[in-house]
């Protein structure tokens, strides 16, 4: 029997793969429960985009493309 590995299933799709589980056409193997990521190593570092961005000085002046709405 072939193995695939699915990452992310729509529960539709879930649904589906389960009925054809039950009637023994597939055989569904769920990964093994792993540990989630402590939160302490995702959060982001203040200022770690420093410079990576910009803003033009005119960014709240009007646009001339909406001068005959205004």
């Amino acid at each position: 029997m072939e193995t695939l590995q699915i990452g992310i299933v729509h529960p539709r799709a879930m649904n589906l793969l389960r009925e054809l589980d039950s009637l023994k056409l597939i055989t569904i193997m769920l990964p093994e429960e792993r540990e989630p990521a402590s939160m302490d190593s995702q959060r982001p570092v203040f200022g770690c985009a420093k410079g990576q961005f910009w803003m033009s000085d005119d960014f709240d002046a009007p646009l001339e493309d909406f001068a005959e709405y205004m």
